[in-house]
């Protein structure tokens, strides 16, 4: 059974970041988002800065097996960029959000549910992002909270 929230409508404010951009394969991707995640906890280390929320994913192009995405974590101010890593900022603006409780693999269904209410709402949907609550803890994959959230715009 799919565990998921309702959808909902949120207005949020810009959110610096520190991310790096990958290309990576469906089967790599957890493994290539933790390496990457690691890498960018060392330059904030490095920085003596912390994350102010949970590390996240923007899918920027998705063909075939192939997926380029932006991973990173929100930070309290713009931080400079080092080698892979630089500085970016979610925009601010209305997006349309759902929490998925389970195993990654399986989260699908929750994509369509949230799809078809930005559509029934009169939105287009942009960049997708998703929030992971417990992705680097050491939890069993079905309970493994996720946030997913669009960009979206009235049409």
């Amino acid at each position: 059974m799919i565990k998921m929230s309702n959808c909902k409508l949120e207005e949020t404010n810009r959110q610096p970041t520190l991310s790096m951009k990958i290309t990576t394969s469906v089967n790599s991707l957890i493994k290539d988002l933790k390496k990457g995640y690691a890498h960018i906890d060392l330059y904030l280390d490095e920085l003596g800065e912390v994350p102010v929320g949970p590390p996240y994913t923007a899918y920027y192009n998705w063909e075939g097996d192939s997926i380029e995405v932006e991973l990173g974590y929100p930070v309290k101010k713009a931080l400079p960029g080092k080698g892979c890593i630089f500085p970016y900022e979610i925009p601010s603006g209305k997006k349309a959000t759902l929490m998925y409780y389970g195993r990654l693999q399986k989260i699908a269904p929750s994509y369509k549910s949230l799809n078809t209410w930005i559509e029934k709402s009169g939105y287009q949907a942009g960049v997708n992002y998703e929030f992971y609550y417990n992705l680097l803890e050491n939890v069993p994959d079905e309970q493994l909270v996720t946030k997913i959230s669009y960009i979206i715009t009235k049409i």
